[in-house]
Order: C-alpha cells, then sequence, then structure tokens
C-alpha cells in the first residue's frame, strides 16, 4: 500500500503534504483520527448534550461528566 492509498483510506485530502521519511510518513498516516470520524463522534456527543438539556449559550460552569451523562 502506497503512502497515498494510506491516507486516502484515513480520510486525508490528495494535496495534504506529509514531511519526512517514508516510514515517519506511514506512522504519521497510521497514528491520526480520520476526520470523518472525529465529526461523527462530535456530532454525536454535541446530540448527547443537547439532548440532556447542557445550554453552551449560557452556560458559564461546565458540569462533571457524570452530571452531564447522567442527568435526569
Amino acid at each position: 500500500m502506497t503512502t497515498l492509498e494510506a491516507a486516502s483510506i484515513q480520510s486525508f485530502p490528495e494535496d495534504y503534504t506529509f514531511l519526512g521519511p517514508k516510514t515517519s510518513i506511514y506512522s504519521q498516516i497510521g497514528n491520526v483520527v480520520p476526520c470523518r470520524l472525529a465529526e461523527v463522534i462530535a456530532k454525536s456527543v454535541l446530540d448527547v448534550c443537547i439532548s440532556t438539556g447542557i445550554d453552551f449559550t449560557t452556560s458559564t460552569e461546565s458540569p462533571t461528566f457524570q452530571e452531564s451523562l447522567f442527568k435526569v
């Protein structure tokens, strides 16, 4: 598999430039969280926060993790 193929699988744009030796480039590609996956996770977290009533527009204090997940 070429670096371009590996980068494509990880959702890097075709024109993305990696720096370093080939082994380093493969490590960079392999250690990344794909952009699309990060987007889907972020949207899911936002949906949970909204459904539990966390208001990001007015809140000045952050609820604890357990408070936000188990809010009744």
